[in-house]
């Protein structure tokens, strides 16, 4: 059950319900969903209603797309379109931004790694003078 996505579509939709009370009415449904074995693919602006009188007295009375909508998880994806999330969108423009970070990481590995074996061979040549001085 996508139930975080319900809290939102329902405090978007109806927005005389607060967060926290969205938050309320969509554990009563996914305790009902829960316990009578049904898929969130199979839950209703009906059962919806049913869950929010339980905790408001009153139906939010959302539209059957806007429920269904939030228990598909592609449409899940699709509007979590944010910096960090999980829009396709959004996760090529990360592997690109990391590619690039990585990319400017591995360069500059590689001229720590330079330095030190140039230092390293500067020091074998002092050693080495050094000792055939001796």
């Amino acid at each position: 059950m996508c139930a975080s996505h319900l809290n939102h579509v329902i405090g978007k939709n109806r927005r005389s319900i607060q967060n926290k009370t969205a938050h309320s009415i969509t554990g009563a449904l996914a305790y009902k969903t829960e316990e009578e074995n049904i898929p969130g693919y199979q839950v209703t602006s009906e059962m919806l209603d049913e869950a929010a009188v339980e905790i408001i007295w009153r139906p939010p009375q959302m539209d059957e797309k806007g429920v269904r909508q939030a228990f598909d998880p592609v449409h899940f994806v699709q509007v979590h379109n944010s910096v960090g999330g999980v829009a396709p969108s959004e996760v090529r423009r990360m592997i690109k931004d990391r590619m690039k970070r990585l990319e400017g990481a591995e360069k500059g590995q590689a001229e720590r790694v330079s330095k030190l074996e140039r230092a390293h061979e500067q020091l074998n040549a002092e050693v080495s003078s050094i000792i055939e001085s001796t």
